[in-house]
């Protein structure tokens, strides 16, 4: 089963949304200068990817496993201010995950062979 390229909105809103909270995060937490930068980049090319995938190219919200990935790689292999950040970049690395993966909406829709036929009246 293909998921129609049309229904993919739901999950670009979310990972646009998860991508402007790791931008927006550097203001929550305290940050180094390299976590700021790779938190604010990373965040920020996790938005352009979902917006233009969201309106032009839907197969390109792939491009964001890889943006995850880096997020948490990053994460993992560097030193942090706050538990709190490094957290924070690990939930949103795995849900960017898991939304790019799970697309929110159902595969397909019912059709007429997975309904009960109408019985005749006799």
């Amino acid at each position: 089963m293909v998921p129609r390229a049309d229904r993919h909105w739901r999950s670009g809103l979310a990972e646009a949304a998860l991508g402007a909270w790791l931008a927006l995060s550097v203001f929550a937490w305290e940050h180094s200068a390299a976590e700021r930068w790779y938190a604010c980049g990373i965040g920020a090319a996790i938005v352009a990817v979902s917006l233009l995938a969201f309106t032009w190219v839907p197969r390109l919200r792939w491009a964001n496993m890889g943006l995850a990935i880096a997020l948490f790689l990053a994460t993992v292999l560097t030193s942090h201010v706050t538990t709190g950040l490094a957290l924070n970049h690990l939930i949103v690395s795995l849900a960017v995950l898991v939304v790019t993966f799970v697309p929110l909406v159902a595969f397909t829709e019912p059709t007429e062979s997975w309904s009960v036929p109408p019985t005749p009246d006799v």
